[in-house]
């Protein structure tokens, strides 16, 4: 009987924390193919909340970590200082019209990368920044998701996000 007891308050302790990881905020970023192959920041980000909880108070931003022009001799890189391959620092870039969002179930929002970034830039390393509140609880969160801007043999450009620094 005590074996049966045991058996039941791990199996209800396993149900329990596989619920409360069910409902775990869940934020998905995507962005779509510059709409000018050669400017990558003529692309758009669409920020959707795929999780079983909405969102208050959902603001992304444009961390900068390291960005070069697309003309090679003009040659400036610019960068954040600090952090490392594993902890990147990034320096946040944002605009006035990526305001604050309520996302409910499935809702989204997009915004533009040349809200925040003039023509010009080419390859680099960057990350979508997603701040948010979990309602109820209040509890503030940040989830940051690595980009990288990739130039093709013909020279367009394209964005994968970088799986690497996870």
């Amino acid at each position: 009987m005590p074996a049966l007891a045991i058996l039941l308050g791990l199996a209800t302790l396993i149900g329990a924390l596989a619920a409360i990881v069910t409902f775990f905020p869940r934020l998905t970023p995507s962005v779509s193919d510059p709409s000018d192959p050669n400017d990558p920041f003529s692309s758009s980000v669409t920020i959707t909340n795929s999780g079983y909880m909405p969102l208050n108070s959902v603001d992304a931003t444009v961390g900068l970590n390291e960005l070069h022009l697309r003309e090679p001799q003009k040659d400036p890189t610019y960068g954040a200082y600090g952090g490392d391959s594993n902890s990147p620092s990034y320096a946040r870039f944002g605009s006035k019209n990526w305001k604050t969002h309520y996302l409910g179930l499935d809702d989204r929002f997009t915004f533009l990368l040349n809200d925040a970034f003039a023509p010009g830039f080419g390859e680099g390393s960057l990350a979508l920044i997603v701040d948010y509140e979990i309602p109820v609880i209040h509890l503030k969160r940040e989830k940051v998701f690595p980009l990288l801007s990739k130039k093709r043999n013909n020279g367009t450009f394209y964005w994968a996000f970088d799986t690497q620094s996870n």
